[in-house]
């Protein structure tokens, strides 16, 4: 009797210990649920956190796409407008030169060849004084009246006027005929003028702008002009020492005067005594004018 009690005893108090363990197994349970409860939780945060920067960096996207496309149809719009103005404005400029006044005096057509193959200015000058009424000719104003100093050579150097007193060599030369600058040819058409009796007075123009020199022909008064025979820019490849002074002087030798006689939109007309009656481009006229060093008279 005594050993089965004392088993039974020992089974109650296995028994026994068993119940004690279990409170402690229930907390480990329940922490371990509240551990992933928790996890769980936190991640469910975590991707609605993601979630939600993805939706806003989507609408930011969105709005900055929506923004760009706005910005070229404005600029778009703004070319579209720009093209539109300027094609009016073309429209614009094209009509007014359409109306602009057809500015031309009838400057008489006078050649230089073949009496004076270097004789542009002075041929020239006669060109103007005929259309002023005045009956002289291109060899009378070359013989009588255009200032000239002939060439001298000296220890191989050869000797010669400044062009802005006299005309170098002889314009009836085609070896020996250089040029001159506005005021000798000036001074011819004051020498003519004295000596007929002629109402008429000639100035120097040279250093005039565009303006100036198209606002004569606006008064119906023909501009003697120094331009390059083609336009292109000066070719100095040519010199002498002045006589009176023996200063180096570095000469063009593509040097040509005309008369300018006209103008219409962007075109200038001229008297060429070695072509007649032509147009040029107004801008490359007064550019090889200008590349000259801007030499022009008149007589009015």
């Amino acid at each position: 009797m005594k050993k089965r009690k004392k088993n039974e005893a020992t089974k109650i108090e296995v028994s026994y210990h068993d119940l004690d363990d279990e409170p402690l197994m229930i907390d480990a349970v329940l922490a371990e649920r509240d551990k992933q409860e928790r996890e769980l939780r936190l991640e469910a945060e975590r991707k609605a956190k993601e979630e939600e920067e993805r939706k806003l960096a989507e609408a930011k996207a969105q709005e900055e796409a929506r923004k760009k496309a706005e910005a070229e149809a404005l600029a778009k719009a703004e070319a579209e407008r720009k093209a539109e103005e300027a094609a009016k404005q073309e429209l614009t400029t094209l009509a007014a030169e359409e109306q602009t006044s057809n500015v031309y005096i009838n400057v008489p057509t006078i050649m230089q060849q073949p009496e004076l193959p270097n004789g542009c200015e002075i041929t020239s000058l006669t060109a103007v004084l005929n259309y002023y009424g005045q009956q002289v000719s291109k060899t009378t104003m070359a013989d009588v009246y255009l200032p000239k100093e002939p060439f001298t050579y000296k220890e191989n150097k050869r000797y010669g006027p400044n062009p802005y007193e006299a005309y170098a060599g002889n314009p009836r030369s085609s070896s020996g005929g250089w040029f001159s600058y506005a005021p000798p040819i000036v001074q011819a058409a004051q020498g003519y003028a004295a000596n007929a009796g002629a109402n008429l007075t000639a100035t120097n123009l040279s250093g005039s702008s565009k303006e100036t020199l198209l606002a004569k022909l606006d008064q119906g008064i023909p501009v003697v002009i120094w331009i390059t025979l083609d336009l292109s820019s000066p070719k100095v490849n040519s010199s002498w020492y002045f006589s009176d002074t023996g200063e180096y002087f570095a000469a063009p030798v593509n040097l040509h005067a005309v008369v300018l006689n006209g103008y219409q939109g962007n075109k200038v007309h001229v008297m060429n005594p070695l072509k007649g009656q032509v147009t040029y481009n107004m801008d490359a006229f007064f550019n090889s004018y200008r590349a000259l060093g801007s030499h022009a008279m008149i007589v009015q």
